[in-house]
């Protein structure tokens, strides 16, 4: 007998949907359609297409019968004593799974609302008062499967046997198998370290388990180079939660932690943990922070000429707002940070709110945001004005409120720097208006935009000329063939230098928007972004694509890191 859902159920719970608003009849229908075609779960199919999740299915289910949802796990929570309290078939036919026994109630689970039937059933059987939960089919179908596949004369006790990959994870007690987690986990993290890389990936799924490396901006896996990763994959999260010292115990709700890691030169390498409940398991990123390779000065970033004297120009203000633009992992963060270490000084008083604090730079009084106790960024912005400072970073503009009350801070007499989520410079006026910010209060304390991207430099141990680049990808990325003959795109092949990637390293390439009077009269007026560019360019601004170009006729960058970076 199988212990997933059988067609008519999955149908039943499909119906359930449709009549909670959650599914409409025509999804259903193609659902069914392409199920059949398929043959695939309805379901699993419903839920790979993202017509509906789990968790939308226990919620509905939860307010239908007005049952408390079991937030139960796939390899834990259920109490063996519980189950023996039923026959195996009569689980399986009927998919329930008692999970609990507390003073003569059982706890039992379902997962659609067919097994509901079942409930006086199970009262005469156990003799014991019966309470509904509902928890996710994925949980019931784990549970069945696994009772399923004992002998009819097995004890409950032995469910553990059947998942030996949960036995390894959770038995550490065996030196040699510990020794091995140990020994895996150091090497993770310190060819983490040596290769530069800045976040670990580790990552479970149904039959497997991966390793990546998120190396100058791109996921590489790493997956074959660590031993025996899927079977003692438990074992290894265990191991880094210890480090992190994070609850071992929990599997059911995120966590975060941090690791101080020691090298073998003796550096202390910040390591931030993050770890995320997933259908197979835990998730974890580890965010790799190596102070002793942070240089914050605003001449390494890669600023040219007149755009680095801009920047200076504008954080050398006594007062105004700098906002520094890009998506996650674009380097905002390191040009604010560069921006702090030019403005330090013994006769300036600089706050910061960020969240989280990745640098600690001395001089500087850096504030933990901690949104789950009310010390958002705005709250903190309010305290910052008492602590008389001159300079104020904040680590994002959000919303309307922290908006407000940073462009009120840099219109009396503090210079304010953040960042903000947009493309461009030029749609940071933009955002701004659609957050609720007047235009006059934008001009009157917008005074600089850094928008920016990272993008992988060609490895110079190894650079070619491009021979695939044809006059198709030139016209792409905005050139003529007769510019491809006076600067030959080139590109690194792959060496032992760069990993046989071809990159090594990173180029920061920027787009500085300096607010001129033209500007502020066009922002006044309340101009499109396509004038507003207009603008801009008569009066000498570039846009990144333009600056990644320079970089692409100097070698710098390769045609397709152009393409992969700058093309919108």
């Amino acid at each position: 007998m199988s212990a997933k859902l059988t067609f008519e159920l999955a149908k039943q719970i499909a119906q359930f949907m449709v009549s909670r608003g959650m599914l409409t009849e025509q999804g259903l229908y193609e659902a069914l359609e392409q199920a059949k075609v398929n043959n695939t779960d309805l379901v699993d199919h419903l839920v790979e297409q993202g017509l509906l999740t789990e968790a939308q299915i226990t919620k509905e289910l939860s307010d239908a019968y007005a049952l408390d949802v079991a937030e139960l796990s796939h390899d834990n929570d259920v109490d063996i004593d519980a189950l023996e309290s039923l026959p195996k078939q009569f689980m399986i036919q009927h998919r329930v799974l008692p999970f609990a026994l507390e003073e003569g109630q059982l706890y039992v689970a379902i997962s659609e609302p067919d097994s509901l039937q079942h409930m006086p059933n199970i009262t005469l059987i156990t003799g014991l008062s019966v309470r509904t939960f509902v928890t996710q089919i994925s949980v019931v179908n784990n549970w069945l499967e696994r009772i399923n596949q004992l002998d009819e004369d097995a004890s409950f006790k032995t469910l553990a046997e059947l998942d030996a990959r949960v036995v390894d994870s959770d038995d550490l007690d065996d030196e040699a198998k510990s020794a091995e987690v140990i020994q895996f986990v150091d090497q993770v993290i310190g060819k983490a370290i040596h290769l530069g890389v800045s976040d670990i990936h580790l990552e479970p799924y149904s039959h497997k388990a991966r390793l990546r490396y998120r190396l100058d901006g791109v996921l590489i896996d790493q997956t074959d180079k660590g031993p025996r990763l899927f079977e003692f994959y438990n074992s290894i999260i265990t191991r880094i939660k210890i480090l992190a010292s994070l609850n071992i115990a929990e599997r059911r709700l995120p966590q975060d932690g941090a690791i101080t890691y020691e090298t073998r030169d003796l550096r202390e390498i910040d390591i931030r943990v993050s770890i995320l409940p997933t259908k197979f398991g835990e998730r974890v990123v580890m965010r790799i922070l190596d102070h002793s390779a942070f240089e914050p000065r605003i001449e390494n970033l890669g600023f040219r000429g007149d755009d680095e004297a801009r920047f200076k120009k504008a954080i050398d203000q006594p007062q105004g707002l700098v906002l520094v633009t890009g998506p996650t992992g674009s380097g905002k963060s390191t040009t604010l940070y560069a921006a702090l270490h030019r403005l330090n000084r013994d006769d300036v008083n600089i706050m910061t709110a960020e969240d989280p604090v990745e640098n600690v730079m001395e001089g500087v009084g850096q504030v933990q945001i901690k949104e789950n106790i009310g010390l958002t960024f705005t709250a903190a912005l309010r305290s910052f004005l008492r602590q008389d400072p001159e300079i104020i970073l904040v680590g994002e503009i959000r919303d309307r409120d922290t908006a407000d009350i940073a462009i009120k801070s840099s219109l009396t007499g503090h210079l304010v720097l953040s960042t903000l989520h947009t493309n461009d410079a030029i749609s940071t006026v933009t955002r701004l208006i659609n957050m609720g910010v007047p235009a006059y209060l934008i001009t009157a304390s917008l005074t600089l935009v850094v928008a920016q991207r990272l993008a992988r430099k060609n490895c110079p141990d190894c650079l070619v000329v491009d021979e695939s680049v044809t006059d198709e990808h030139l016209k792409i990325v905005g050139f003529t063939p007769e510019d491809a003959e006076q600067f030959p795109i080139k590109k690194g092949q792959g060496c032992s230098s760069c990993n046989n990637t071809g990159y090594k390293g990173r180029q920061g390439v920027y787009e500085i928007l300096s607010i001129d009077p033209e500007l502020r009269e066009a922002i006044l007026n309340g101009e499109n972004a396509a004038t507003m560019l207009e603008i801009a360019q008569r009066n000498g601004f570039s846009t990144m694509q333009e600056v990644a170009r320079g970089f692409l006729k100097s070698g710098i960058l390769s045609s397709a890191e152009y393409q992969r970076v700058f093309l919108v």
